[in-house]
């Protein structure tokens, strides 16, 4: 669920230039609970891009779906995000397009690899951290590689 919304939360921020051409979403038109949500937005709300407005309203009825547990989660995630320098962003970007374009089999893998490692005590995953750091870009994508051809972790 967790990379399900990074990948939301990545999606929304990318996606506002497909809606170029069209009319905006006039901040009197939202809901009394969109307004409240989207109040940080309001001065500006006017100048967006329409794309822009709607994923942001969409974002709100997302949000409203979530449980207090996910939120509490999101709010995390978009804490990183925010702190993250635009190279970091670029290079989220990047990887968040390769990740798309995985077949699911192997987007399932990267998951199930991921929720294992959030699993581990914070000491065993600043130890592999460091490890990874320590290898040569041959040695890292030789891993890698031979990661995605293996079955996960057991959970």
């Amino acid at each position: 669920m967790q990379v399900k919304c990074f990948v939301i939360i990545i999606f929304m921020l990318c996606s506002s230039a497909l809606y170029a051409g069209d009319t905006g979403i006039p901040w009197e038109s939202l809901s009394q609970h969109e307004q409240t949500i989207l109040k940080p937005y309001s001065a500006r709300w006017e100048k967006m891009q329409p794309g822009k407005q709607r994923n942001l309203q969409r974002g709100v009825a997302r949000w409203s779906e979530l449980t207090p547990g996910q939120r509490i989660r999101l709010k995390k995630k978009l804490r990183v995000w925010k702190n993250m320098t635009p190279k970091e962003r670029k290079q989220a970007r990047i990887f968040f397009g390769k990740f798309c374009k995985l077949p699911p089999e192997k987007q399932r893998r990267l998951r199930r690899m991921q929720r294992w490692f959030q699993n581990l005590p914070q000491k065993r995953q600043k130890a592999l951290r460091r490890r990874w750091k320590n290898l040569g870009s041959e040695e890292r994508r030789f891993l890698l590689e031979k990661r995605l051809k293996n079955a996960c972790p057991a959970q």
